[in-house]
């Protein structure tokens, strides 16, 4: 969806930037707030003894489970100068909701938010076009459920929506703002 100059809005290049590292860091930091990322650390049995897999490799420990602030500030890929300028509210927020699966929902909207730039326009252009996104992206997670033949279809309704009807600013637009 990159490729179509109607989602690309433009912008300073560090925001820009640290909006993509949500996107590429978001199952890091999903890992970190489960507890499902590893430490530096090895587990270990009750005799002291590292805990190996069936292969014989020692098992890395998990860290504990975080809040999002928490496993946000610990992720890399984000302009540390403007990290708490917008990301860190965002998972303040998301750390005083309890409920691990609105918790989960919320930053789900967050993370695609992040990588889902909409111009603006009617509902049910949002619609159309967040729906071949998600086949999008669930191709590129599930590539073998897939044929080429629709694959292509996914390709062909992409290149064949409507322009969404509201917009970013224009290049032109956007190097005349006041400095």
């Amino acid at each position: 969806m990159n490729s179509n100059i109607e989602n690309l809005p433009l912008g300073p290049g560090a925001p820009n930037s640290s909006i993509g590292g949500v996107v590429n860091n978001f199952d890091t930091i999903e890992k970190r707030i489960d507890g499902r990322f590893p430490s530096d650390d090895f587990a270990k049995d009750s005799n002291g003894n590292f805990v190996l897999d069936s292969q014989g490799n020692r098992i890395p420990e998990m860290e504990p489970p975080m809040a999002p602030s928490e496993a946000f500030d610990k992720s890399s890929g984000y302009y540390k100068n403007i990290r708490d300028e917008f990301g860190k509210p965002i998972m303040e927020a998301a750390d005083t909701i309890t409920d691990p699966a609105e918790r989960k929902e919320f930053l789900s909207d967050v993370r695609f938010s992040a990588d889902f730039d909409w111009p603006g326009g009617a509902k049910q252009e949002f619609k159309q076009w967040k729906n071949v996104h998600d086949e999008i992206v669930n191709i590129g997670e599930n590539p073998g459920d897939y044929t080429a033949q629709h694959v292509d279809e996914v390709i062909d309704r992409f290149l064949n929506l409507n322009k969404p009807s509201g917009a970013h600013e224009s290049w032109p637009d956007w190097q005349a703002r006041p400095k």
